[in-house]
């Protein structure tokens, strides 16, 4: 790994991932600084009242991963019960454990008749992916499923949502993760051109919304999002040039900040302390070391060195 000068924030030790995600990418589109404090120092907000919600989103994509590998709803549920946290936040209070449990059967209804119709042929489950882009940098991330539908090589992805299903297709174009999806395995099913683009692409992605809200749900919406290959090609060229922004500030250690996106920021408060000593020891009391690692389903905290 290439050393690069330590200039900001010297002391604190690093762990930026070799290999970029849409989670990298997006957290450095979002703010050069956010992206140094969470993907370089490996820093996180406590869960704090948003912990029920991450751990509501978690229980339902560990009780589709059981199902589809073993087929047994009673097994998925058990192996996804104790991801469940009750809310703390009151905006989540509808969260509740029979609510996941309602959920958990209008999931297993869909899967019965996915096995009954046989259109859908599930290839691969939780399936991690790394790629090289044009520039050379590795490129990974993890495929929640892998299937062909109709015959057709399609990726699925799900998605708990509180958002109706009009307001969520919203925000599939543009979307980094769906078209860096179909970029990835398009690449591994049909192998890449001399300029590093995918010889054809795969149909798409099709996200599945999971949608719970306080006086309705569960509901089940999926929700086919495809690229051409003019698009993907395109993407492809502006990552590379993201790519580059991203290796100028790491041989500079200068992080910009992109104030737009400050009020709701996890990172407020570190930026705004008067100087390095302060920000540091807000980083190592309010923050936990919980280094960014795609291939891992369940992120871990580590203790400081």
């Amino acid at each position: 790994m290439i050393e690069y000068p330590r200039k900001f924030l010297p002391t604190l030790q690093r762990f930026e991932p070799e290999t970029m995600d849409h989670t990298a990418t997006k957290e450095f589109k979002k703010c050069p600084r956010s992206y140094f404090y969470r993907m370089i120092l490996g820093r996180t907000s406590p869960e704090g009242k948003w912990a029920s919600v991450f751990a509501w989103g978690s229980a339902i994509h560990k009780y589709l991963e059981v199902l589809y590998e073993d087929g047994d709803a009673g097994a998925a549920a058990q192996a996804a019960l104790p991801i469940y946290k009750s809310p703390t936040n009151p905006t989540f209070e509808w969260q509740t454990k029979e609510r996941l449990l309602s959920t958990f059967a209008k999931l297993y209804k869909m899967y019965l008749e996915e096995k009954t119709n046989n259109v859908i042929r599930v290839e691969a489950i939780e399936q991690p992916f790394n790629i090289c882009f044009p520039d050379g940098t590795p490129v990974g991330g993890r495929f929640d499923q892998v299937m062909k539908w109709n015959g057709r090589m399609w990726i699925r992805d799900w998605k708990t949502t509180s958002k109706q299903v009009n307001y969520f297709k919203q925000g599939l174009e543009p979307n980094d993760q769906a078209i860096r999806y179909i970029y990835a395995l398009s690449c591994l099913q049909f192998g890449q051109d001399a300029q590093g683009y995918p010889n054809k692409v795969i149909d798409g992605v099709l996200f599945v919304a999971i949608y719970n809200a306080k006086t309705v749900g569960p509901e089940i919406q999926p929700v086919p999002s495809s690229r051409s290959l003019t698009q993907v090609k395109k993407w492809v060229d502006e990552q590379v040039f993201l790519h580059k922004q991203m290796q100028l500030c790491r041989e500079n250690d200068t992080w910009p900040m992109h104030e737009v996106n400050c009020t709701f920021c996890d990172f407020r408060q570190v930026c705004t302390q008067p100087s390095e000593p302060a920000m540091e020891n807000i980083l190592k009391t309010h923050y936990v070391l919980q280094p960014w690692k795609h291939e891992e389903v369940d992120q871990k905290a580590v203790t400081e060195t």
